[in-house]
């Protein structure tokens, strides 16, 4: 299989939007994902296998000198393959052509195959947001600087 990734386009917005209602826990809408498209400080990347179906996706927002991770995801029936590592190195790829150092993300202080795939890519946890996600699951908050 020759998985591909791209910037996303509206075309592909309602298979980012099923993969996001199964796999996160507080997912964003067809019409939040939607919206990143026209935003400026946005990056919103797709993984497409050889049949252009979508796999997985990361986005996240630039802001100044800082990079603030919205999600990534990779459909369940495909995890635990390296394809979280391959979109995650691609982000990095691109905070390095933008010359940024800095990046964040929340991650649910449960969710122990993400908090791995982040630390090794270099972040840390640095604090904790109480009640983060539906007012009742905790968020770490993890920095790669």
């Amino acid at each position: 299989m020759q998985n591909k990734i791209v910037n996303a386009e509206e075309k592909y917005i309602k298979e980012v939007a099923d993969i996001e209602s199964k796999e996160i826990i507080v997912p964003w809408t067809y019409n939040q994902y939607l919206g990143l498209l026209s935003q400026n400080n946005a990056t919103f990347r797709i993984m497409l296998n050889d049949n252009n179906a979508v796999i997985g996706y990361y986005s996240f927002y630039t802001v100044l000198d800082e990079i603030d991770i919205n999600n990534i995801a990779i459909r369940k029936d495909l995890q635990s393959q390296g394809l979280g590592s391959i979109l995650f190195q691609d982000l990095l790829d691109i905070a390095s052509k933008q010359n940024i150092q800095n990046i964040t993300l929340e991650v649910e202080t449960g969710n122990e195959k993400a908090i791995g795939l982040y630390k090794k890519f270099g972040f840390k946890i640095e604090g904790t947001r109480k009640n983060f996600y539906n007012n009742s699951l905790d968020a770490y908050i993890m920095w790669k600087r």
